[in-house]
């Protein structure tokens, strides 16, 4: 299982940079996760008691039917279990450290060092 980052971990830049990164203009590549991190988070998701697959008396959209959602939280797990910063709210897995550090720490430390630490001055 991938190790939990918590907020708490990061510096004020990294948190400073995460918000901007993630609401500015960015290209979604960097937030996905690797197929093993996305298979060892379904597999969790589809052994829960809030997971259920959606079916054609669920939606008229033909696009979700046969992919999965979490009744707890709403979401459609297909997408959420991509995404790097995505939490289970049942604590049951979260973001995935080693994809952040391969994915999104070298573009956070080249945009940092592009743009200096202040955000303010982006």
């Amino acid at each position: 299982m991938n190790v939990k980052m918590k907020l708490e971990d990061l510096s004020l830049e990294e948190l400073a940079y995460i918000v901007s990164f993630y609401f500015g203009d960015q290209s979604d590549t960097h937030r996905l996760t690797s197929t093993r991190t996305r298979v060892e988070r379904m597999d969790i998701c589809s052994g829960c008691e809030h997971y259920q697959k959606i079916t054609e008396s669920d939606t008229d959209d033909e696009e979700l039917i046969g992919k999965s959602t979490c009744t707890e939280c709403g979401c459609i797990l297909d997408y959420k279990v991509e995404e790097i910063m995505q939490i289970c709210p049942e604590d049951k897995w979260g973001p995935s450290k080693k994809d952040w550090l391969e994915n999104v720490y070298p573009l956070m430390k080249e945009f940092i060092e592009e743009k200096g630490t202040n955000p303010l001055e982006w």
